[in-house]
């Protein structure tokens, strides 16, 4: 867990930097990049929003349900970080063979977790994004022994999300964000906690 929040820690870091020279750089000369945005209150700094997400039915070997809500602060008019809180309810059927036997797991948990993120704006409509996921959750484990080769435990897990987005703005201060982000963890993660198919998560998201 350490390793995977140094690599958060760095990217926030590497984040950082580019933004106090760019927003250093406009200060000194107007930069046609990005329009400037004077914050009158502390108030205007605060944004809402978040990302729902649906996959199957209830009644599929496969249902998946979020709702993710988020509050973030905007540091400078580019730079913001804050944190989503996040449910999961997670269903599926996994399949897995011993000793060239095929057997079925029915997967479910309830999912439960947060994740503070950095968020820079280089242009108007786009922008880098870096997370660290903590999350409860059933993970997968294997026995040595019994009929059921596999079982799950609750526990945690811990993974960075990164990428960027581009937005679509609404009226002054909404709009909304589509955002491919990499889990460079994945490999590490994936057989105990199936929540994503690939090391690639897509995800689309309003904020306010």
């Amino acid at each position: 867990m350490k390793k995977i929040f140094s690599i958060y820690l760095i990217l926030t870091l590497a984040c950082s930097a580019i933004q106090a020279q760019y927003y250093t750089q406009d200060h000194q000369q107007q930069s046609s990049k990005t329009s400037r945005k004077i914050f009158d209150d502390w108030k205007e700094r605060i944004y809402f929003g978040g990302n729902l997400g649906l996959s199957g039915w209830p009644s599929a070997k496969y249902f998946y349900v979020e709702a993710a809500p988020l509050v973030g602060y905007r540091i400078t008019d580019r730079f913001s970080a804050g944190t989503t809180l996040t449910y999961i309810y997670l269903r599926q059927t996994i399949g897995y063979s011993v000793n060239n036997a095929f057997n079925t797991f029915q997967y479910r948990s309830h999912i439960f977790g947060f994740s503070p993120f950095t968020r820079m704006f280089l242009i108007d409509w786009f922008f880098l994004h870096a997370e660290y996921n903590l999350f409860s959750a059933d993970l997968i484990k294997e026995r040595d022994f019994g009929p059921n080769y596999i079982y799950a435990e609750r526990g945690f897990v811990a993974f960075p999300l990164l990428g960027g987005g581009f937005v679509y703005k609404i009226g002054r201060n909404g709009g909304l964000m589509l955002m491919a982000l990499y889990n460079p963890v994945y490999n590490s993660i994936k057989d105990k906690f199936p929540i994503y198919g690939s090391p690639l998560v897509l995800r689309v998201g309003f904020f306010f």
